[in-house]
């Protein structure tokens, strides 16, 4: 994108709205839960976040939109979001330009 006029042709790199995601599991006997099998409420630490994120786990959005990469965030996972088995989370990157 450095070559003469490349930049203006991916500006749309800049424009759009990006989907960052990761699937994990997490085994029925685990330190995560607790004895019913439900997760408590964790916490979720994330530092470098570059632009405007909003974090879904599991389908449910989850603390406050983040909006600064010189923060480390510690983000709220509210009890019964974790669950037993596969989970899901996704970061949704906003394009700078339109926060």
């Amino acid at each position: 994108p450095l070559y003469r006029f490349n930049e203006l042709a991916y500006r749309w790199v800049a424009l759009a709205q990006w989907n960052c995601s990761a699937e994990f599991i997490v085994p029925a006997v685990s330190p995560l839960l607790n004895r019913s099998g439900a997760a408590p409420s964790l916490s979720l630490r994330l530092s470098g976040i570059d632009t405007f994120c909003a974090l879904r786990l599991n389908g449910e959005a989850v603390g406050p939109p983040l909006d600064s990469a010189l923060l480390t965030h510690d983000v709220l996972i509210p009890p019964g979001i974790l669950r037993p088995g596969p989970n899901r989370l996704v970061l949704a990157f906003s394009p700078p330009l339109a926060e």
